[in-house]
């Protein structure tokens, strides 16, 4: 991983890697408004807790050494189950 501020096309390719085969693909959808240009929205809104956080806190998950103790996750309403 890089230093903070710096992410790459191969951290955002490693963390798709990663977490592919636990999260569903969110649809494209093309914006009605876009004029002269392709515009395409990415609906994050379809993922299982209903927004991309997910992704981010998962792959942190997964890059964490196992334990036999587990994890435990915890917020204040950003990232935490509701």
């Amino acid at each position: 991983m890089t230093p903070i501020g710096r992410l790459t096309a191969h951290d955002v390719d490693q963390a798709r890697a990663a977490i592919r085969p636990f999260l569903p693909p969110t649809p494209l959808i093309v914006a009605r408004s876009a004029g002269r240009r392709r515009v395409l929205l990415k609906l994050e809104t379809a993922q299982p807790t209903g927004s991309f956080k997910v992704r981010g806190a998962l792959f942190n998950l997964l890059r964490q050494p196992e334990t036999s103790a587990g994890f435990v996750a915890a917020s204040a309403g950003n990232s935490g189950p509701t």
